[in-house]
């Protein structure tokens, strides 16, 4: 297949995997993306849909924060369910109306419920403690 670019916006071309597993990007897709020797790049890839390169700097900066704060297998977390107004995720804040929100909110000690993330992404949770807590203000609210 030969490259064909059919306006600014668009690109297509063929690449071949080299014998170390590696792809050249063509030069037209790294100057129409500003991709220079050395740059980070994320690969997505998903079963159904294919496999997608994106800048770090590009990548959607929400994605990044919920990627960053999924517990990997049979990590705990503490988490503390608060309003939108507090969240923080790194620091375990989640909102009440996010997909793991949502899921725990009401939850009895040792139910295990599935957060959805979308349509090929999911984890399951364990509840292993439920605590009343107050707002002592440790969240600081978000800015607006």
């Amino acid at each position: 297949m030969k490259s064909t670019r059919r306006d600014d916006r668009h690109y297509m071309s063929s690449v071949r995997v080299g014998p170390k597993g590696q792809i050249v990007i063509p030069k037209e897709a790294r100057e129409m993306f500003g991709i220079e020797p050395g740059d980070m790049l994320v690969l997505l890839a998903d079963k159904k849909r294919g496999i997608a390169l994106q800048t770090v700097e590009k990548l959607n900066p929400l994605l990044r924060q919920v990627f960053a704060g999924l517990p990997e297998d049979e990590e705990e977390m503490e988490i503390q369910i608060v309003s939108t107004v507090r969240i923080q995720p790194d620091a375990g804040f989640i909102s009440m109306e996010s997909p793991l929100g949502r899921a725990v909110l009401g939850k009895k000690v040792g139910q295990t419920v599935h957060i959805t993330v979308d349509d090929h992404y999911g984890y399951d949770v364990e509840i292993r403690a439920v605590e009343q807590a107050t707002d002592d203000g440790t969240a600081p609210l978000m800015p607006y």
